[in-house]
């Protein structure tokens, strides 16, 4: 018998973070990208002074967890400040 689940996904995430300037935006970009289901990962300086950058990141993929972008930030020493945008999509998932 099979069942059919609807699923709630996120897709896109925009987030305002606060980051040390000692972590290049490739070595923060690279670590989020390593979460299973984000596919994209595009990261610009908003604002800098001498310790930190304010940064906006704009991840895209198909059921991206949040909780597992809050925990790559701070074992990043990235603080998040504000998520600006999101997108989710449903879908139906199928069980046996």
């Amino acid at each position: 018998m099979m069942v059919s689940m609807l699923s709630i996904d996120i897709k896109k995430l925009v987030i305002d973070a606060l980051k040390p300037r000692e972590i290049s935006l490739a070595e923060l970009a690279k670590a989020i990208g390593n979460i299973e289901c984000v596919e994209d990962v595009m990261i610009s300086v908003t604002e800098t002074d001498m310790r930190t950058e304010t940064v906006r990141m704009t991840l895209s993929g198909q059921g991206i967890c949040y909780d597992d972008v809050l925990k790559v930030l701070t074992e990043n020493g990235t603080a998040l400040k504000s998520v600006d945008e999101i997108t989710v999509s449903k879908r139906q998932k199928k069980i046996v």
